[in-house]
């Protein structure tokens, strides 16, 4: 469903069609995880980073979420974040 509102123009409705997938009774680690790489994939960076960031919280020893998020914040030329 976020797909095809993204498709549509509606970035806040496929916004909120994708936050299901961290949360609930379920917010683990992966699902932020997973939720960031969506987010990331339509262009959603400041959210794809604070699920990364929500993620680490869940599990800090999570190398893959640690180097995503490097990488997104260098390519985001936030540095000093990085």
């Amino acid at each position: 469903m976020g797909a095809y509102l993204h498709r549509q123009d509606d970035p806040q409705g496929a916004l909120e069609a994708w936050k299901p997938i961290a949360a609930g009774s379920e917010d683990t680690a992966e699902r932020c995880l997973q939720l960031a790489e969506i987010l990331n994939r339509y262009e959603f960076p400041d959210e794809a980073i604070a699920e990364l960031r929500r993620s680490l919280e869940h599990d800090p020893s999570q190398t893959k979420a640690r180097q995503q998020l490097a990488r997104w914040l260098t390519n985001g030329k936030a540095y000093d974040d990085a």
